[in-house]
C-alpha cells in the first residue's frame, strides 16, 4: 500500500531529522499527503508546543535458561539451536558451565555467587581454587577421582576488572525468577580463556549474562557507580512541535546509569541528541530547509527467524527446552523450510503444501491448540491433579479418532500435492527402495 510521510528538517543536520522528526501519522492516500505537503512547504516557522522528560528503566536479566540461550545464540551470535545445544553440552562435560538444559530462571538460595564470580576477577597471586560444595554438587556427573579445581593467573581480559570491583564492593541476589524444579539457570563454572569458535562465543555469553544478573538497583545510591550492575536507567526527552496546523514529534535519549549494559554491551542504550534550539517549550525558529515529502510503499512482513520461531514455540507450548532444537533441525533436514541469511526460515513448496494439506483435512493437526491442551494435561499429572491412566486413555482416544478421519480424507492431501509435484510414474524411471 502506498503512503506519504511529511518530514521537516529542523536544523542543518538532515541526518538528525531523518532519524527523529517523524510525523505523528503516515498518510496512506498519497494525494492527501501531497496536499498536506503543499500547505506545509509554504510554512517555514516552527513552534515548540511541549517538551517532556521521562526516566525509563531497562531491567537486568533473570537467570539464563535453555530457551533464552537458544534465542540469543540464533539472533545475536548466528548459531543455530541444534549447534548451540551441542556446543553447550561440550562446555558442560568439560566443566566450563553447569547443565545447559533447564527451564528455570531463578538461582537456588544456596548457590554461592562469590565462588562463581571469583574466577573471573583479578587475583594478586596464582593459586588453586577448589569448587565450593554447592558448585561441585551442580557438576555431579564427575567421578570423585576427577576432583575439579581452577588455576588462574589473571582476570578475564574482557570483564575481569568489573567483576573485581563487584566482589570488592559487594553484590546482591539476582532478580527473582521462575523455579521449574529441574536445574539451576545456566552459569559459568570456571574461567575459560583458551576456547575458540562457537564454544568461546557461547561461553562468553553465558558468563556475561550471569555477571549481569548479579546486581541490585536499590543499592545504587549507597554504592559507587561501578560497584554494582543495576538496571540500565536512561532519560527520554520528547518534543512536540507545530508547523502550521500539523504537529510533529522528535525525541532523544541520554544514559543516566548504564548498569548491566557494562557487561551486556550490545543491549546498551545509545545516546542521541537534538538541536539546542528545540529543547525549550515555547521556542520558535525557522526551518533549515524546505520540508520533504517521503513517499513509499508498505511491504509484507519478512520470513520468521529462528529466534522468533523459538519464542512462538515457547508461547504455544510446542516442544521443550530439549526438543525445540530437534524440531527446528528436523524441518530443515526434511526440506520443509530453507535457512536463509539472517537465520530466517523460508517455507519450501513442500512445506507449504504439507501444511495446507493437513489444514484442509483437520486444522487442529497443525494449529498449536491441541498440543497445548495435551501439555496442560501432562502438567496436571505432574501436579497430582489428574490421573495418568485417565489422561492417557483420553489423549489416545482423541488421536485415534483424528487418525481415522485423516486416512478417510487423505484424497485432499493428494489433490494438493498433484498441483505442485509430479507423481513417481510421470518421471519415467523405475524407482524402488
Amino acid at each position: 500500500m502506498p503512503y506519504g510521510c511529511f518530514r521537516p528538517v529542523c536544523d542543518s543536520n538532515s541526518k538528525w531529522c531523518e532519524k527523529t522528526a517523524d510525523s505523528l501519522r503516515d498518510v496512506f492516500d498519497v494525494r492527501i499527503a501531497r496536499k498536506f505537503f503543499g500547505v506545509g512547504a509554504a510554512l517555514l516557522a516552527i513552534w515548540v508546543i511541549n517538551l517532556t522528560k521521562k526516566v525509563k528503566v531497562k531491567q537486568r536479566p533473570q537467570g539464563l535458561n535453555t530457551v533464552e540461550l537458544l534465542r540469543i545464540a540464533s539472533a545475536s551470535l548466528g548459531i543455530g539451536p541444534h549447534s548451540t545445544m551441542a556446543t553447550a553440552e561440550r562446555l558442560y562435560t568439560s566443566g566450563f558451565i553447569n547443565y545447559p538444559r533447564t527451564e528455570s530462571t531463578a538461582y537456588p538460595p544456596s548457590l554461592d555467587l562469590k565462588a562463581l564470580l571469583r574466577p573471573h576477577a583479578s587475583s594478586p597471586h596464582s593459586y588453586l581454587h577448589f569448587f565450593e560444595p554447592t558448585i561441585h554438587s551442580m557438576l555431579g556427573h564427575f567421578e570423585p577421582s576427577q576432583t575439579l579445581y581452577l588455576f588462574f593467573k589473571a582476570n578475564h581480559p574482557k570483564w575481569g576488572s568489573i567483576v573485581s570491583e563487584l566482589l570488592k564492593t559487594g553484590y546482591s541476589q539476582p532478580r527473582a525468577g521462575h523455579n521449574a524444579g529441574d536445574h539451576p539457570p545456566i552459569a559459568p563454572m570456571r574461567l575459560a580463556l583458551d576456547l575458540s569458535g562457537d564454544a568461546a562465543r557461547i561461553y562468553d555469553y553465558v558468563a556475561q549474562h550471569f555477571i549481569a544478573t548479579v546486581s541490585d538497583a536499590s543499592l545504587i545510591a549507597q554504592l559507587p557507580l561501578f560497584a554494582l550492575m543495576p538496571d540500565c536507567r536512561y532519560e527520554v526527552t520528547t518534543v512536540l512541535i507545530s508547523i502550521g496546523d500539523e504537529k510533529f514529534t522528535a525525541s532523544c535519549s541520554r544514559v543516566l546509569e548504564p548498569g548491566f549494559t557494562k557487561i551486556l554491551t550490545w543491549q546498551a542504550v545509545e545516546d542521541t541528541q537534538l538541536p539546542d534550539n528545540i529543547l525549550r517549550a515555547g521556542a520558535t525558529f525557522s526551518l533549515a530547509d524546505k520540508p520533504s515529502l517521503i513517499e513509499g510503499q508498505t511491504g509484507p512482513p519478512g520470513y520468521l527467524t529462528e529466534a522468533e520461531l523459538i519464542t512462538a514455540m515457547e508461547k504455544h507450548g510446542i516442544g521443550t527446552d530439549a526438543s525445540i532444537p530437534v524440531h527446528i533441525e528436523n524441518i530443515c533436514e526434511r526440506a520443509y523450510v530453507e535457512l536463509q541469511p539472517g537465520r530466517k526460515l523460508k517455507p519450501t513448496p513442500l512445506g507449504i503444501v504439507l501444511v495446507h494439506g493437513y489444514h484442509s483435512i483437520d486444522p487442529e493437526l497443525v494449529l498449536p491448540h491441541m498440543r497445548r491442551a495435551v501439555e496442560e494435561q501432562l502438567n496436571h499429572i505432574a501436579s497430582g491433579n489428574a490421573n495418568f491412566r485417565d489422561v492417557l486413555q483420553f489423549v489416545l482416544a482423541i488421536f485415534s479418532a483424528k487418525f481415522r478421519f485423516f486416512v478417510e480424507h487423505i484424497s485432499f492431501m493428494d489433490q494438493l500435492f498433484e498441483v505442485s509435484f509430479s507423481s513417481l510414474a510421470d518421471c519415467g524411471k523405475p524407482l524402488s527402495r
